[in-house]
């Protein structure tokens, strides 16, 4: 039995709208600054749509700028509503032509909204026999549902589809689609400005109508209606009718749906990947021969070379030229041999011997470099081009197929990892090495890592993973690893994946990082970062890979005393919740905290979700003066992040092997250069309160006379700022070695250093790294307690006391609107489309970012310096660099070799790089982390 055919109708604007305040604050833009957020999110929503419908037919409807019949009705109707973002309205044109690359009919009218062009185009499509699907973020298009109209709601930003038949529009409001315009008549629209009739809401609405049907029957049976309700209605009976006139989409518009039009087609690939590329829209074009594949209902795959299809090849859809190139990507044209027998392995030694450089990559078991087992080895050498490389791996571990004896094979490259002159490339090179140095093969030089690479050439780009960069730069559609080893619960390891299949998968790895090696290295040198990858981030990777093999020694006798002390503390201050609220009740449920925060004990509203009022942390701070259970529950969530994020969690974190934990630095996750922590995150143990102070105690040396030392850089972020701004009263104050926030508080309240009170310190301390992270008068008064336009003269002063500090933000937001980007002191790049955004809350947060990342990346260069000094020199002594966090580095040394070790490591801090103000480090030590604090 043949389907019918289906029409996917999307409302334009809707979608736009969803998609433009869903991806608002993740800043979608081009490097040049043009905002694309709705675009982007549009697009996806589009595509996954027509992925999941595989509709016969699809169009898209736009609203028109001019008046429609409703504005001349009521010229009240939308009046209330906003200007549009800037932003927004800038994408509206683009987000057109990309619709039109996809070579979709567009549907738009004078005079009419899209919701009336959809209403008819469906009305017309259903009298042909078509099933019609709604794509829209507008739920007034629920009155168009039918046995065979349905509407399509995009849940959670762009994520998931709600599907609303009859059946699920009754659930939902309580009553049928055709009772929907009833509906607003009587309860009116706020989104729209329909006033409906004052008083009535949407129970009242919804139970006339149940009783009478529709509008028009209420009035006929008015004065069975008693009380305020019908004194209501009878009074505004005219308005309600407006309202409904209002609310009821026209489906008779002056638009004619033409089937031939809207049958999918199969676009121009070259135009549209071309009018993709201006966007920046790498990850959808990486996906279009999958996407436009799906399109088609016997399920054909699209070629990535060669003509395009005819309608011949694959009927029913596409039916575009036939001498369309398309340039979706490129083949990868690669033999890898696969090394199964020792000849072969002394024959591939024999090539390694003679190649200057060779790049490597490792298949294992798992994520975890410490704990995972090796499965095979892949090896690459010869041309730039991934086609010209010789490919091979090294089957280890395999279930199925030749496996070869790693201490064989290890004995045999040996000689060539050892081989320091001999260039090495890798992409993620530290991950391979800890597992390699884990299988007892010692490599030495310092890798190419093309990771890094590409993290300073596009320190924008969220993700610097293999796959990306291969479709990025090279544009090669590279092989997902979850197509071989599944994903989720059924997954399984690289280990149960046959030879045959793994080898091709591990040796384009290798070749297509060669080829990256290739693409990323002028780049480099063109920005002038090749001394940053040379000597800082490059010799760092050895540094990583020690301090994670090494790890640090937890105390957990003292996490478990910890753990009961926190329970009696958790218990206790849930008692005394209960009390201040009358009523025992889940503090975790946002619901149930809202129900008594805000319905019980009255306070107000500050802000609303989707589920009711909000109950966050910003939310609670604001409302901790009005009542002392807010600020009881602010403790009791602080302590149970304590107790289930660090006390608890991280003694399960310890590896039985070595008996210490065991982090994870990540050198290409934050943009400003700053160094990472994860599994766990050990940048992030709480100091500010007592109790989570505690944590560090934790935190020991690994032998009994050892000791745990801290160094940590003083308020390096303001004396980068006093070097840079070269402003007098800055420089003067730390070549003076004054207390700095004193000083600030001494010119901004017009005291004497010795009148600066403890409380005109604070302020002043958050004033001064409120400029640095380019607070505003609002984000101070929020910080200080204050007015705004306390906050304001605040600012004002120490603008006025400090003037190089203001020309320094003058010029640098200047400099990066002309560039797009900034620059630390050595030289590293942090571009910000932002900055020349439209909107402007996205320009002040690119402007925010201009002033704090010269800043910010230059710190976390300094202390990157640091460590690249002081680990070879840290050889000579019984001491081992143990962690960084942000500002401090921290050690684990034996006692003999205290004193040495603080002059050497107090040396090299202090004289990592020359700032026109002195470096100072504040060193700490003790038996445990605590301690040395």
């Amino acid at each position: 039995m043949s389907h019918p055919p289906r029409l996917l109708l999307i409302d334009g604007h809707a979608l736009a709208y969803r998609a433009y305040f869903a991806l608002l604050r993740r800043g979608f833009a081009t490097r040049d600054g043009q905002p694309t957020g709705a675009i982007f999110g549009f697009v996806k929503m589009m595509l996954e749509a027509v992925g999941k419908l595989r509709p016969t037919c699809l169009a898209v409807a736009f609203d028109r700028a001019a008046p429609t019949f409703r504005h001349e009705a009521y010229t009240e109707y939308k009046a209330h509503r906003s200007k549009m973002d800037d932003d927004m309205i800038a994408q509206m044109g683009p987000l057109r032509d990309v619709v039109a690359a996809f070579e979709i009919p567009i549907y738009e009218l004078d005079g009419y909204e899209a919701d009336d062009v959809i209403g008819t185009l469906a009305r017309q499509a259903e009298a042909e026999g078509f099933e019609v699907e709604i794509l829209t973020g507008d739920r007034d298009a629920f009155q168009l549902v039918t046995d065979r109209v349905s509407v399509l709601l995009p849940q959670s930003g762009v994520g998931e589809l709600e599907v609303f038949g009859p059946d699920a529009v009754l659930a939902k409001m309580g009553v049928t689609p055709a009772q929907i315009p009833d509906l607003k008549g009587l309860m009116g629209d706020s989104s729209d400005n329909i006033p409906g009739v004052p008083g009535v809401g949407e129970k009242s609405a919804v139970k006339l109508l149940q009783s009478y049907g529709t509008v028009s029957n209420l009035y006929e049976h008015v004065a069975e209606v008693s009380g305020k309700l019908g004194e209501r209605l009878r009074e505004h009976h005219k308005l309600a009718q407006l309202s409904l006139e209002l609310a009821t989409i026209d489906r008779h518009a002056p638009v004619q749906f033409e089937s031939h039009r809207c049958h999918l087609t199969m676009p121009n690939l070259d135009h549209l990947t071309r009018t993709l590329e201006k966007f920046e829209f790498t990850s959808i074009i990486r996906q279009l021969p999958q996407t436009l594949a799906a399109f088609a209902p016997n399920g054909a795959a699209l070629p990535t070379t060669g003509a395009a299809p005819s309608s011949h090849a694959l009927p029913g859809l596409f039916n575009g030229p036939t001498d369309v190139v398309v340039k979706v990507a490129r083949p990868l044209e690669l033999n890898v041999t696969v090394v199964s027998t020792e000849l072969l392995l002394q024959e591939l030694v024999s090539q390694l011997q003679a190649a200057p450089a060779f790049t490597f990559d490792v298949e294992t078991t798992g994520l975890n470099a410490l704990t995972c087992d090796l499965v095979g080895l892949a090896l690459a050498f010869g041309g730039p081009e991934a086609s010209q490389a010789r490919a091979y791996y090294i089957p280890l571990g395999h279930e199925q197929g030749p496996n070869l004896n790693w201490p064989t094979v290890r004995e045999a490259l040996q000689p060539i990892f050892a081989d320091a002159s001999k260039e090495k490339i890798a992409h993620n090179a530290k991950y391979d090495l800890q597992v390699l140095m884990g299988a007892g093969l010692r490599t030495e030089g310092l890798p190419y890592d093309t990771m890094i690479a590409d993290y300073l050439v596009y320190s924008g780009r969220q993700s610097h993973a293999l796959k990306e960069l291969a479709w990025e730069h090279l544009r090669y559609e590279m092989t997902e690893i979850k197509s071989l080893i599944g994903s989720g619960a059924k997954a399984i390891t690289m280990a149960q994946v046959p030879v045959e299949k793994a080898a091709p998968y591990a040796g384009a790895d290798v070749a297509v990082t060669q080829e990256l090696k290739a693409f990323l290295a002028p780049k480099l040198k063109e920005q002038g970062q090749e001394k940053l990858f040379d000597e800082l981030e490059r010799p760092l990777v050895p540094i990583l890979l020690g301090m994670e093999r090494h790890g640090i020694k937890l105390d957990t006798a003292w996490l478990a005393q910890l753990s009961v002390k926190l329970s009696a503390l958790v218990s206790a201050r849930e008692h005394h919740i209960y009390e201040l609220a009358g009523e025992n009740f889940n503090i975790n449920s946002p619901k149930q905290l809202a129900v008594v925060l805000f319905e019980k004990l009255g306070l107000p509203i500050i802000k609303k979700t989707k589920t009711g009022p909000s109950t966050d942390a910003s939310v609670l701070e604001e409302l901790s003066g009005n009542h002392s259970i807010v600020r009881e529950v602010l403790e009791y969530r602080q302590l149970v992040k304590l107790k289930n994020t660090y006390v608890d969690a991280l003694p399960a974190l310890v590896n039985p092997k070595t008996g210490r934990i065991h982090t994870s630095f990540n050198q290409t996750i934050a943009a400003t250069g700053r160094l990472s922590s994860q599994e766990p995150n050990l940048q992030n143990i709480p100091i500010r309160s007592e109790l989570g102070r505690e944590i560090r105690k934790a935190f020991i040396p690994s032998e009994s006379h050892r000791l745990i030392l801290s160094a940590d850089y003083s308020q390096i972020e303001l004396r980068i700022l006093a070097h840079v701004t070269a402003d007098p009263t800055f420089l003067e104050a730390f070549h003076q070695d004054q207390d700095i926030h004193a000083v600030t508080a001494a010119e901004i309240f017009n005291v004497s250093l010795a009148e600066v009170t403890p409380e005109m310190r604070r302020r002043a301390k958050t004033t001064n790294f409120g400029v640095v992270y380019g607070q505003t008068d609002f984000g101070l008064s929020k910080a200080l307690g204050i007015s705004r336009q306390e906050a304001r003269e605040f600012i004002e002063r120490f603008n006025a006391r400090y003037p190089g500090i203001q020309h320094y933000m003058i010029q640098t937001i200047a400099q990066a609107k002309r560039s797009g980007y900034v620059e630390t002191l050595s030289g590293r790049r942090r571009y910000i489309p932002e900055i020349n955004a439209a909107n402007r809350q996205v320009r002040d947060f690119g402007e925010r970012m201009a002033i704090n990342a010269p800043i910010q990346g230059s710190a976390a260069d300094i202390i990157k310096l640091a460590m690249v000094r002081l680990a070879p020199q840290l050889r000579a002594y019984p001491a081992v660099m143990l962690l960084q966090v942000h500002d401090e580095l921290v050690f684990e040394v034996a006692e003999e070799a205290l004193d040495p070790v603080m002059a050497l490591v107090r040396g090299e801090m202090e004289n990592a790089f020359q700032l026109k103000v002195p470096l100072k480090v504040d060193i700490h030590w003790g038996a445990t982390w605590m301690e040395a604090k």
